[in-house]
């Protein structure tokens, strides 16, 4: 959806992509018909300025309420001003590429679309959807256009930290936990001493500004060629709960209660990233917390293979032995694409498959499913209720 300016004049164009959505199995309270809205919009004049903003929010449904104005940056010259990820400036593939290795130090569950309409572009190239990098708040500097030396560098600094929204998880409460379609089940049983007790949840909110908002965040890029490398200093960007715990004894019996205080550690994280050749690429990451993982990637404009594991670090069913495949066709007017994504052990999957259609010079049509499977306790096992249709209506609008 990028606009291309050919003259002096500000150039606009908006994209609005309206993502109804069918799922076939129930999954506590969650409607079985969900509706999404988003909307990129960007404004540029040639070599001067340049804005950006993406929003997104659900139409339909209590939970994943995921109304984000994820991207809002103005760009003049060499700085980048507002929200913005230092990958997008610097042109790190792993900014727009689909699950990549890096996408580790993300939250994996964006919404109640897993990533679904949040790709850099309306009709992402690839069969999955990306999940969407954390945007950081405030200023990034960059050398200058690529073409213009071998070597550039880049800094980027946020003096505070605003997590984007995801899936919902409903800690408090008289029921208990409850999550979203693509929210992580907390523990809802404690076995004490052969004794299993319901736990029930509280959410210590005394100290939200100093433990989340007030957290300053800095990156270092180099790129050399094809080479990019990375260092940075920011809050992990999904949530780590800070517990402690007592017994309940009431007339209905007697309950394990944990208060949880939400933190987000500051983490030191560095990435390689090597563009071998056009169809081969390498990423390797290692964060303070003690995870160091790896991906090797091939890709040719009607496949792609990808295999991506932790080397070391605690447990990360995301990053244990992740092998995806994909392949994509066209026929006439028709483009088409199917992808798997499956955890070696785990024995789980994620099954995605789509058709899309121009309906004019402006827009696109896209029809496609999802089905999710495996035991439980595997990534995507936990969401066998999720299979689902989409359609994806996506239009375009400016000059």
């Amino acid at each position: 959806m990028a606009a291309s300016a050919t003259d002096t004049h500000a150039n606009q164009v908006t994209g609005v992509t309206l993502a109804p959505h069918v799922y076939s199995g129930k999954r506590g309270s969650e409607p079985s018909f969900q509706s999404v809205v988003s909307s990129q919009v960007k404004w540029e004049e040639e070599k001067t300025w340049q804005l950006s903003a993406h929003f997104q929010g659900e139409t339909l449904g209590r939970r994943d309420a995921s109304v984000d104005l994820d991207r809002a940056w103005l760009r003049t010259g060499q700085v980048t001003w507002g929200r913005a990820h230092p990958w997008e400036v610097s042109e790190n593939p792993n900014a727009t590429r689909p699950w990549h290795l890096l996408a580790q130090s993300q939250p994996q569950n964006r919404g109640i679309l897993l990533g679904e309409g949040l790709a850099p572009t309306p009709i992402s190239p690839t069969s999955f959807p990306a999940p969407i990098l954390l945007g950081w708040i405030g200023a990034h500097y960059w050398s200058g256009p690529i073409t213009d030396s071998e070597f550039q560098w880049g800094l980027s600094a946020s003096p505070f930290f605003v997590p984007s929204l995801g899936s919902e998880v409903l800690l408090s409460g008289p029921t208990g936990a409850s999550t979203a379609r693509f929210g992580r089940r907390p523990p809802e049983l404690l076995d004490a001493d052969g004794v299993r007790l319901p736990i029930r949840y509280e959410l210590d909110r005394s100290n939200l500004l100093e433990d989340v908002l007030l957290q300053p965040q800095l990156m270092a890029q180099a790129r050399w060629k094809e080479t990019w490398l990375t260092l940075s200093r920011a809050p992990a960007p999904g949530p780590t709960p800070d517990t402690s715990g007592f017994l309940r004894v009431s007339d209905s019996g007697v309950q394990a209660v944990a208060v949880v205080k939400p933190r987000f550690p500051q983490l030191w994280t560095s990435t390689l990233t090597q563009r071998w050749n056009p169809s081969l690429l390498t990423s390797l990451l290692a964060s303070s917390d003690g995870v160091s993982a790896a991906e090797l990637r091939l890709e040719k404009p009607a496949w792609a293979l990808s295999y991506s594991s932790k080397l070391s670090g605690p447990d990360a069913l995301f990053l244990e032995h992740l092998v995806q495949g994909e392949i994509r066709a066209s026929f006439r007017a028709f483009s088409g694409s199917l992808g798997a994504m499956s955890h070696l052990g785990q024995g789980d999957l994620w099954l995605r498959a789509g058709v899309t259609h121009p309906v004019s010079d402006r827009g696109n049509v896209r029809l496609g499913f999802d089905i999710f499977s495996g035991p439980d306790g595997s990534y995507f096992g936990e969401w066998r209720t999720n299979d689902r249709l989409f359609l994806n209506l996506e239009w375009q609008v400016g000059t």
